[in-house]
């Protein structure tokens, strides 16, 4: 059998939990998340999906997202979003039947979403094939416009 102690052809599902409440304020830069991380091991591909709760107290500040990873890692990834309604992601589910579809990032890129005054989900799916060096995959977020209020990832 294969698995995270044993690697082999394939992973068993794996889930992060949002442990706490985490909060950017006044920044634009990208900062890693305190728990949404896992291990890569060599040569490792995972379908990642994010379900985040994003609080923000105004649309001032926005939402940018990116990720830090292992040299010779490739991420093909990107908030599911409406290109059509100003960028504002759509919740946990994809994109309306009949809409653009959202164009990937890579992993070298941010992508962003506006804000909600309040608490929006934001889903984000990430195609990732690790290179031979093992790391750590680690999700990074900031506010896209520095607003002087708190703009959080919320623990789920």
């Amino acid at each position: 059998m294969s698995g995270i102690n044993n690697p082999g052809p394939w992973v068993p599902l794996i889930i992060v939990c949002k442990a706490a409440d985490q909060a950017v304020n006044n920044s634009v830069v990208l900062v890693n998340d305190d728990h949404l991380l896992l291990t890569l091991g060599p040569n490792q591909v995972l379908l990642v999906e994010l379900y985040l709760l994003e609080g923000s107290v105004s649309i001032n500040s926005d939402f940018k997202a990116g990720w830090s990873y292992p040299a010779g890692c490739s991420i093909k990834w990107a908030i599911m979003k409406d290109p059509s309604t100003a960028g504002y992601a759509q919740g946990w589910r994809g994109v309306a039947p009949g809409k653009t579809a959202v164009s990937p990032k890579s992993e070298a890129q941010s992508d962003e979403c506006a804000s909600f005054a309040g608490t929006q989900g934001i889903r984000i799916i990430a195609l990732v094939v690790n290179g031979a060096t093992p790391g750590t995959l680690n999700f990074q977020w900031a506010q896209n416009s520095a607003v002087v209020e708190d703009t959080k990832v919320l623990e789920n």
